[in-house]
């Protein structure tokens, strides 16, 4: 069974929607894809916020010693408070105390619950070889030193397979007491020479970076973040997505059901049309019919009427004459039989041939009523000059017979049938001669023009004219103009008012008695 319209945009719909999901997960992956790195751009950046803040935090803490708590020292051993050969770690090398606060650092972090922070005060010139630069840290101490713009190094480093987010920052530029302890060997407190034996850490310069700050944080957190964050992201993105196509894809099969109903409704409707216009057709038909049959039963009636009460008649004339000639001679019979063969044989033989006549020509209209709505059209441009001159060449031995005079102006073409309207304007003319005024010469015109786009014809003629009460029915069937002249079968009009309703045309009449009638002919101008 074939499937019906509403089924139909099922199927479509079924093979969109798998064409909207696959798009929507495509999308939804680059989505999810830009959500991911984006999420982690963003998560890295907060995790370099916080150890850039503890970098600055541990530098503050460089710029307190050499600016706060060295020069207190340094003016307590002038004023003598304290020995110039004094020197403790604790409380003079700002890297020391920096390193040990790191450690208790550390330790609350730990307590925490998070992981520890590597930190290192790298220097390539270390005193305590605790601080000694690596590989990398040594390029990034002679960087700094190079290009004095750069303030930050930051990258993502790969240490036993464990991924951690490393940022270094320079540390302070050698100042002019930072060289106490920096300087020449020989210049250095007593007690900082004893402490450290070796030569690292002396001779520096002024504005020389002598070691950078160096954290490592290790990214195992801030990845699982990024993973949480990117997939609540990516789900609400996927559900965004899912919405914005289903919803699409909702509104397109809803326009699509609206749509099939829509036509449905239209094709219902034109139907609903088609069916009123064929009962209207119908209904005009069996009336029309009702009319036949009953004007038909009725003309019909009465020719046979004659023919069955003259055959009577006929039938007594012969009695009659059998009567006559019973027991007379040949000469005596035909004396007497003459004058019933004249006056009632011949009358009733007269009638009997004039009601058949009226029979034919009522059967011969009626053919030809019933042909007028099958045959078949053949719509193009017609010379309705050559289709005039034909039907009035036609017609031309009665408009001799009646004195006649045919006036055809140039006419405009329409689009018609031939056939058709060739019929048309023959009965015009055939119902013209018919209604001839027998006090004056005949008189028949027929001309046209172009009024609003349409082709128009008049049919003139100076004839008897039509009573103003009976021009509604002229155009029924059997409706004679004058039923006394009995010359014609009452037809005419109406086959021509149902050939042009099938040629797309009209007719009107305007008439007045003695005067004459115009019929009007409206037809569909020709096409340029």
């Amino acid at each position: 069974m074939s499937p019906t319209p509403l089924e139909k945009p099922d199927k479509i719909s079924r093979s969109n929607l798998r064409k909207t999901l696959a798009t929507a997960i495509i999308i939804t992956s680059a989505i999810g894809a830009l959500l991911f790195y984006l999420t982690r751009i963003y998560v890295i950046n907060q995790a370099e916020r916080k150890i850039q803040d503890l970098l600055l935090a541990q530098k503050g803490i460089h710029h307190y010693v050499q600016e706060v708590m060295l020069p207190a020292l340094y003016s307590y051993k002038d004023q003598g408070a304290v020995s110039r050969d004094f020197y403790a770690p604790e409380l003079f090398s700002s890297s020391f105390i920096t390193r040990n606060q790191h450690v208790f650092y550390n330790k609350e972090r730990v307590e925490a619950g998070l992981p520890e922070l590597y930190y290192k005060l790298a220097a390539n010139n270390p005193r305590n070889p605790v601080n000694k630069a690596d590989a990398m840290e040594e390029k990034l101490v002679r960087m700094f030193n190079n290009n004095r713009e750069i303030k930050k190094f930051r990258d993502i480093i790969t240490l036993d397979e464990k991924k951690y987010l490393y940022v270094a920052l320079p540390f302070l530029e050698n100042q002019k007491q930072c060289l106490v302890c920096h300087g020449k060997l020989e210049n250095a407190p007593k007690q900082l020479q004893e402490r450290y034996k070796g030569a690292g850490g002396y001779n520096e310069t002024i504005g020389y970076i002598r070691a950078i700050i160096s954290i490592r944080a290790p990214l195992e957190r801030e990845y699982f973040n990024t993973y949480i964050i990117a997939t609540a992201l990516l789900s609400g993105a996927a559900a965004i997505v899912s919405l914005f196509f289903f919803s699409a894809q909702l509104k397109g099969l809803v326009k699509k059901r609206t749509l099939t109903l829509e036509k449905e409704i239209t094709d219902r409707q034109r139907a609903e049309e088609e069916v009123k216009i064929i009962n209207a057709e119908l209904k005009s038909k069996n009336e029309e019919l009702e009319q036949i049959v009953y004007v038909a039963s009725h003309d019909l009636r009465s020719p046979l009427v004659n023919i069955d009460g003259y055959g009577r008649e006929l039938g007594y004339a012969i009695e009659d004459i059998r009567s006559i000639l019973a027991g007379k001679s040949l000469e005596t019979a035909l004396t007497a039989v003459t004058p019933v063969l004249d006056d009632d044989i011949s009358e009733a033989l007269r009638f009997i041939r004039t009601s058949t006549a009226k029979m034919d020509m009522l059967l011969e209209g009626l053919l030809r009523l019933s042909r007028s709505g099958r045959a078949a059209l053949k719509i193009e441009s017609v010379d309705m000059n050559q289709i005039i001159s034909n039907v009035v060449a036609s017609t031309e031995f009665q408009i001799k017979e009646n004195g006649v005079e045919v006036i055809v102006d140039d006419l405009p073409q329409c689009q018609s049938d031939a056939v058709q309207i060739g019929q048309v304007f023959s009965n015009l003319l055939d119902n013209a001669l018919k209604c001839l005024d027998s006090n004056r010469p005949g008189m028949v015109r027929i001309s046209g023009e172009i009024v609003d786009g349409q082709s128009v014809y008049c049919v003139e003629d100076n004839g008897i004219g039509i009573d103003v009460n009976h021009i509604d029915k002229i155009f029924e069937i059997f409706q004679q103009l004058d039923p006394a002249q009995n010359k014609g079968e009452g037809l005419g009009l109406t086959i021509v008012k149902r050939i042009l309703a099938r040629l797309g045309g009209s007719i009107r009449v305007e008439s007045k008695i003695g005067l004459g009638s115009c019929f009007y002919i409206s037809m569909p101008k020709e096409n340029v």
